[in-house]
């Protein structure tokens, strides 16, 4: 039978490094004067590749919006990058979307 505080444990250092990561992910971006992203700037916010994120966005794991014309390029906010990075993917349940407010929160 599994320890509770093992798992205690484990949950509280996931979520801290998460929250870690969050941090950094926020640094890098402090200065930015929109919440939103193209391809491009959300692969370094990120640190990963392009093509990763293309790849993610076409498999529905991160959701996208278009700005401009019906061929309009795709524009990423940053909390759905957040969701992503904490859930590895964007439809999360109140819950999830609750603690990466607190998590935000915490700054």
């Amino acid at each position: 039978m599994p320890n509770s505080t093992s798992s205690q444990d484990e949950s509280g250092i996931i979520i801290s490094t998460m929250k870690e990561y969050l941090d950094e992910l926020k640094n890098e971006v402090r200065n930015t004067r929109t919440p939103w992203f193209t391809i491009k700037e959300a692969s370094k916010y990120l640190k990963r590749s392009e093509t990763f994120i293309r790849e993610n966005i076409k498999i529905g794991k991160i959701r996208v919006s278009r700005f401009g014309s019906k061929t309009g390029n795709y524009r990423i906010h940053r909390k759905n990058l957040d969701l992503f990075v904490m859930y590895g993917r964007v439809n999360v349940n109140s819950y999830e979307e609750s603690r990466l407010a607190k998590l935000n929160r915490l700054d």
